[in-house]
């Protein structure tokens, strides 16, 4: 059974555009739906232009991952213009709370606050939102994994290739603490 042309002439174009335009992976439903096609007209069209993309050698690379596809500079040249890459819209500090979780995962969030402080919990909230982090419940506590997402964010295709635990100096607290009280002095009795 042949599958039909898709009645959208510009529908390369139009997938082509969105993957170049979305900072975020783009589900097949999604891409579909924007290009007016049905799924395997999408996959299909998906699948020539990622040939098209490595027939000519381009420095881009269409990847799919679990149903949903993005478009990303080649592995192999991603050091060579990483430095090109706008930052992250991350605070600083929250990026710090990832990364110190993407190395110690699973993560445990009571000693997560106790090493950055209380706005730890804010960041989780927004890194939780943003799909980066799941928290499971633990006890009285939670533990934190990263993601898929997380990884496909940071471009990340082997995780074991992260720093380990030794090599990450763990960031001080940006919270200041309360300072030290004063030793009491007590007053001895001179006999």
């Amino acid at each position: 059974m042949q599958e039909e042309h898709p009645t959208n002439p510009n529908a390369k174009a139009t997938l082509e555009a969105a993957l170049f335009s979305s900072a975020e992976p783009i589900t097949l439903k999604e891409i579909a739906d924007l290009a007016q096609l049905t799924k395997p007209q999408a996959v299909r069209l998906l699948e020539e232009l990622k040939l098209e993309y490595i027939t000519r050698q381009s420095g881009i690379e269409i990847i799919s991952n679990e149903d949903a596809y993005s478009m990303r500079v080649r592995s192999d040249l991603d050091g060579k213009v990483s430095h090109l890459i706008t930052e992250t819209d991350m605070p600083q500090a929250m990026l710090k709370v990832l990364a110190i979780i993407a190395v110690e995962e699973p993560m445990i969030q009571s000693a997560l606050v106790k090493l950055r402080g209380n706005r730890t919990y804010t960041y989780l909230d927004r890194l939780e939102e943003m799909e980066l982090i799941l928290r499971r419940k633990k006890g009285k506590t939670k533990e934190i994994y990263t993601t898929p997402k997380f990884r496909q964010y940071f471009h990340i295709e082997d995780p074991n290739k992260l720093i380990t635990k030794g090599q990450l100096k763990l960031v001080e607290k940006e919270e200041p603490l309360e300072p030290p009280k004063e030793p009491e002095i007590t007053k001895m009795k001179l006999k």
